[in-house]
């Protein structure tokens, strides 16, 4: 079985856990705390742009159609673009299945800051 890996951003608050990201049919592309219903305005607003048609993500795992991504961390980050190499790994790791929930025992753990 293959190990599932979990993926922190490193900020100066202390890291912060990618806990989940699900593709849904939705007009936007949002981070949200947790399983939480108001999105992170600032940093959403970046994130769109992060996995819209052409950027980063599109780029390396898509092509995606019609769809918008969910970020779901396991704390508030509140600017800045250190969030964007740990965003772009656990994408790739969700694309095939290995990027851990916050249920799952990870067997590997990644910290990661900077920007794509």
């Amino acid at each position: 079985m293959t190990e599932k890996v979990a993926v922190y951003i490193g900020t100066t608050h202390g890291p912060v856990r990618i806990e989940r990201i699900r593709q849904e049919p939705v007009p936007l592309s949002e981070v949200f705390i947790g399983r939480g219903i108001e999105p992170l305005a600032e940093i959403s607003a970046e994130y769109e742009n992060f996995v819209r048609p052409g950027r980063p993500v599109d780029k390396a795992f898509g092509p995606f159609s019609n769809v918008s991504f969910r970020m779901d961390l396991s704390k508030e980050i509140k600017a800045g673009k250190s969030w964007q190499l740990a965003a772009f790994v656990a994408h790739g790791l969700q694309t095939s299945g290995l990027l851990a929930g916050p249920e799952d025992k990870p067997g590997r753990v990644i910290i990661l800051t900077g920007m794509v």
